[in-house]
């Protein structure tokens, strides 16, 4: 599975914003915690797509930090 994340939504350097289904979180992984609102993942590999518009990376690039409630 691969992801493609909008760079036009940086919010801080190496930092995006992005939704997604809580359900579709979770089939990334174990997360670290799950408390609070908001969920964090973690990811260890990248790259921009060809044009420079999203950010790419596999599901294998994934940490669940945080497994938010909604």
């Amino acid at each position: 599975m691969e992801f493609h994340l909008p760079l036009k939504l940086q919010a801080a350097p190496g930092v995006w914003l992005a939704r997604a289904d809580r359900h579709c979180i979770a089939e990334l992984g174990e997360p670290l915690s799950a408390i609070g609102s908001r969920s964090v993942l973690l990811v260890r590999e990248w790259s921009a797509d060809t044009e420079g518009k999203f950010l790419v990376a596999g599901s294998r690039s994934f940490q669940v930090a945080n497994l938010g409630a909604s």
